[in-house]
């Protein structure tokens, strides 16, 4: 489904679906190659993305939040909103 929006985007929606649940599930997306896909809006917060490709990649509106991105290669992505850092803990 990922891999499907680079040709049809009217998949991304399902794609960006997609890769969310993949990460809530904890599937390592180390080492992939994700060039050229959709996934505007998914949530990718906390994920292990270590030497992942997403070059020209739309990643409009993705959180990344906490995740590790050792070597992920973000050439001519559509980085426009974009989320980085840290998430806020304050403990009570």
């Amino acid at each position: 489904m990922i891999y499907l929006s680079k040709t049809d985007k009217k998949l991304a929606i399902a794609a960006a679906n997609a890769i969310t649940i993949l990460n809530y599930a904890e599937i390592n997306l180390n080492n992939l190659d994700f060039s050229d896909v959709d996934i505007s809006g998914a949530n990718l917060n906390q994920a292990f993305l270590n030497n992942t490709k997403f070059c020209r990649a739309n990643l409009q509106n993705v959180s990344f939040k906490s995740a590790w991105l050792g070597n992920v290669n973000f050439d001519g992505a559509n980085m426009e909103g974009v989320e980085f850092g840290e998430r806020a803990h304050l403990q009570l």
